[in-house]
C-alpha cells in the first residue's frame, strides 16, 4: 500500500510526463493538421509513436530516481527546510522554494542550474518547457501544494 507522500509523488511525476508529452504532441499534430500542409501520415504516426515511447522512458527514469533518492533520504539536504507539509518530500534534494508556476520555475532555472548553461539546446525553448524538462532530466524535482510549485534540486 503506498503511503499519501509516495503516492502524490508517483502521481507528480506522471503529470509532468503528461504535460511535457502534450507539449511534445501539439507541436507534432499543429503543423500537420493545417489544411494545406505538406504531411506524409508515416512519417507523422511514427513521430507520434516516437514521442509516447520517450514519454514511457521518461516516466521509468522518474520512478528509477524517485526510488533511489527516497532510499538516500537519511542524507541531510542544504537549504531552507520546505513547509512541513511537505517535509517527507525532503529526499528529493535542496528545498529551492515555492514558484506562482512552471514559468516561474523555468525563470529561476535559468540563474541556478548549471545544466542550462544553454537555453537553446533544450527542445522546448519556453520556460514552462525547460521546467518540465529539468524535472524529466531528474535536475529538479517540482510539486504542488497550496496553489505553488514547490521545487527541491535533485542530488
Amino acid at each position: 500500500m503506498r503511503t499519501r507522500p509516495v503516492a502524490r509523488e508517483i502521481d507528480r511525476d506522471e503529470r509532468v510526463v503528461l504535460l511535457a508529452l502534450r507539449r511534445r504532441l501539439r507541436a507534432l499534430l499543429g503543423p500537420a493538421l493545417v489544411p494545406a500542409a505538406a504531411r506524409e501520415l508515416p512519417a507523422v504516426l511514427d513521430e507520434l509513436a516516437a514521442a509516447v515511447a520517450e514519454a514511457r522512458a521518461q516516466a521509468r527514469r522518474l520512478n528509477d530516481g524517485r526510488i533511489a533518492r527516497r532510499g538516500e533520504r537519511a542524507q541531510g539536504a542544504e537549504g531552507p527546510s520546505p513547509p512541513a507539509a511537505l517535509a517527507s518530500h525532503a529526499c528529493h534534494g535542496e528545498y529551492l522554494g515555492g514558484f506562482a508556476d512552471l514559468a516561474a520555475v523555468g525563470h529561476m532555472a535559468l540563474t541556478t542550474c548549471p545544466e542550462v548553461h544553454d537555453r537553446k539546446a533544450f527542445a522546448d525553448r519556453s520556460l514552462t518547457g525547460l521546467a518540465l524538462t529539468l524535472h524529466l532530466r531528474g535536475v529538479l524535482w517540482t510539486l504542488e501544494h497550496d496553489g505553488q510549485v514547490h521545487v527541491f534540486r535533485c542530488r
